[in-house]
């Protein structure tokens, strides 16, 4: 009993030496961990949708709307122990119970774009409790609610700069604005059940973001809400007979917009097998494309459905200046059959051939004749309107693709290992149905490049590197990198493989092209030297939209946006000739042209 007493005795001893220890009683900071419901997105996660909101790229303009008050309120005591607490409130009072809540480094003065400056994010109950903060930040609160989970009448917002170690931040949100008004069709009457979408700038006007949406009611009249100051781009997808508009741009606070859709063009589509034969239950999928940003766009089906015991189905809504990619599936039942994947589709009337599908045979087999097991295999029918059909090699390196069209067919095969080595075998040719092909795979190692730009913080820094294969006299483009302490590493290069070399600083004022580079060789050493430029101005009809040009040589694409007068300087450019090209929209359709320029020239592009 005596020794139980004093290990008993000595135990508290301990517990009390601990406390005095480490127990701070000015400390009364937040709790590091934080709770289930504001656990931090994955690493590679998109950025969150949610409901009908996205979180868009901070701006210096969104940030200023939310500078937070000059001192925030403290943690309740005994709310937290260790940390930074977040609260959120509207401008006029609200209480911000739930939201999500981003925060991200300090750029300049400005919050850090790009995912790499994202410290944590949180779908969280507020106040919340982060990790205390350890450099200059910058908080985002996306779709406030209150504590029943209401959406709040306030604008998604920015709060900062907040200065490291502070213990209690407030973000206060502004009251959102509206985007209101009435959807009518080609007649100008109002039209019900249209899809209104409100899309933002974001990442510098290189994206837009979905920030809210509303469906037209029995009148076309629409309103969306919480909304941030700032130029939105409306979207308009009706139903039925009509075809979408092109965007239109409205600055949030605008409540009388009328949104007229075009005239819909309603094709009759009829699918049936070889012999002529109404294939019913087909299926059929028009997609479109939708440019949201400068090289960011979204694919979505516009328009689908299955066909009727005639074979014929009839999809509406469509445009007939636009084309679409169109895809036909067969009925699940039906094996003997191949799909069409066909893409440039302009609205019309047309019946639609499925093709009887057959077998390719053969075996795949290391250089020295040995089986090669477990190669991925792509079968490229010619032909246009036709989908590859994939397979593999067994174990004793033979194979059987099913579903192949009739005719002159391409086989690829590749395998990667564990240790980046890669096997492959392209431009193996042979007649569908076929057997016995024989496919030989090479290898065909992936490894890393360097390129090396002399002392680092040098005017390389920053530099991107572009290197692409040159196939068939043709550059391809292989991979990008960007220069870091004076070093590009480009990965995933195939080492036997010969490429050119383009490099341009971030003002693109310094470049270097270098071609026939055989990565396998080792490391090279650059020096960019003063790069030249070509000028010019485009004309384009009125209306005309996201009007840009591109210049585009052997291992060299650059493009940028025309100034309001229709001017343009294309910058970064080693000597030579280019392929210069202008890009513009106008009513849903595009307009393309193209001319050669040599660095130096002035040029004038018209647009019809």
């Amino acid at each position: 009993m005596k020794r139980k007493a004093q290990s008993a005795a000595l135990l508290l001893v301990g517990l009390l030496v601990a406390f005095l220890l480490f127990w701070d009683p000015l400390d009364d900071r937040p709790d590091t961990t934080p709770s289930d419901d504001s656990a931090p997105a994955p690493k590679n996660a998109p950025p969150p949708l949610l409901g009908s909101e996205a979180a868009a790229e901070p701006t210096k303009k969104a940030a200023e709307e939310t500078q937070p008050p000059p001192t925030p309120s403290e943690p309740e005591p005994g709310e937290v122990n260790k940390g930074t607490v977040v609260r959120v409130t509207g401008a006029e009072g609200e209480v911000v119970t739930q939201a999500f809540v981003r925060l991200v480094r300090d750029a300049d003065g400005q919050p850090g774009n790009g995912r790499a400056n994202i410290i944590s994010e949180h779908r969280a109950t507020l106040p919340l409790s982060v990790p205390r903060l350890d450099a200059t930040t910058w908080i985002e609160v996306i779709r406030p609610r209150d504590a029943q989970g209401k959406d709040l009448p306030l604008a998604s917002g920015w709060g900062g700069p907040f200065d490291a170690g502070e213990s209690a931040v407030v973000v206060v949100l502004p009251s959102g604005r509206v985007l209101a008004g009435r959807v009518i069709d080609a007649g100008g009457h109002p039209l019900a059940n249209a899809r209104v979408e409100a899309y933002f700038d974001a990442d510098e006007g290189r994206r837009r973001v979905l920030h809210g949406h509303a469906v037209s009611a029995a009148d076309g009249t629409f309103r969306i809400g919480r909304l941030r100051r700032g130029t939105y781009h409306l979207e308009v997808w009706p139903r039925g007979p009509h075809g979408a508009p092109p965007p239109v741009a409205a600055e949030a606070g605008t409540e009388d917009l009328e949104l007229r859709t075009l005239p819909g063009f309603a094709a009759r589509l009829i699918v049936v097998d070889g012999a002529g034969a109404p294939v019913p239950k087909a299926r059929l999928a028009i997609s479109t494309s939708v440019s949201r940003g400068k090289g960011f766009s979204t694919s979505f089906n516009l328009s689908e459905g299955m066909t009727d015991d005639a074979g014929l189905l009839v999809l509406d809504g469509l445009d007939p200046k636009r084309t679409y990619a169109l895809r036909v599936d067969p009925p699940y039942q039906r094996k003997d059959l191949i799909e069409i994947d066909e893409r440039g589709w302009k609205p019309q009337h047309q019946t639609f051939t499925l093709r009887r599908g057959v077998e390719v045979t053969g075996h795949a087999t290391y250089p020295d004749g040995k089986p090669f097991p477990f190669a991925s295999l792509t079968v490229s029918p010619a032909g246009m309107g036709l989908v590859s059909v994939n397979g593999s090699s067994r174990k004793d390196g033979t194979f059987v693709i099913k579903g192949v069209p009739e005719g002159n067919i391409q086989i690829r095969a590749w395998r990667r290992e564990k240790d980046g080595m890669e096997w492959l075998a392209t431009g193996v040719k042979a007649k569908a149905p076929s057997t016995g092909v024989r496919i030989v795979m090479q290898a065909d190692p992936v490894g890393t490049f360097t390129v090396r730009f002399g002392a680092p913080g040098g005017p390389a820094e920053g530099a991107i590197v572009r290197l692409s294969e040159i196939k068939d006299g043709k550059a391809v483009h292989g991979s990008t990198g960007s220069v870091r302490r004076g070093v590009a590493t480009l990965r995933r290069v195939r080492m036997k493989r010969t490429y050119v070399l383009y490099a341009c600083s971030r003002d693109k004022g310094l470049c270097a092209l270098v071609r026939d580079i055989l990565p396998g060789k080792g490391a090279i050493d650059l020096v960019l030297v003063a790069a030249h430029t070509i000028r010019g101005r485009v004309d384009a009809p009125d209306g005309a939209t996201d009007l840009t040009v591109y210049a585009r040589g052997f291992g060299v694409t650059t493009g940028e946006q025309v100034g309001p007068g229709g001017d343009f300087v294309l910058n970064g450019l080693p000597r030579g000739t280019y392929t210069v090209g202008a890009i513009a929209k106008l009513g849903g359709r595009s307009l393309h042209k193209a001319v050669e320029a040599k660095t130096g020239d002035s040029i004038d592009i018209t647009l019809e």
